[in-house]
């Protein structure tokens, strides 16, 4: 013989007859909205601002041919050459 397992169901405080589950309140949230907007221009600027500082080249003279001691180092022997400056002022 088998018998059918019983089953628990939870209490419920809605009427039987409607059928149906009442429709789920939406609270706006402005101030919520208005915090991850100023959190999220936040971050951009920081992430701009990183990035601009990063490309900062400044432009040097560099050596473009072998020049032996003792020689005059004339424009011929040098090329412009842009490097990264590291901002030690910070």
């Amino acid at each position: 013989m088998t018998s059918t397992p019983a089953v628990m169901r939870r209490p419920t405080n809605r009427d039987p007859a409607e059928g149906s589950l009442p429709a789920p309140v939406r609270r706006r949230r402005p101030l919520l909205m208005a915090a991850a907007v100023l959190l999220g221009a936040m971050v951009w600027l920081i992430v701009a601002t990183g990035l601009e500082r990063a490309s900062e080249r400044e432009q040097v003279w560099s050596v473009a041919t072998e020049v032996s001691r003792g020689q005059v180092v004339e424009q011929a022997h040098l090329t412009a050459t842009e490097i990264a400056v590291a901002d030690t002022s910070g």
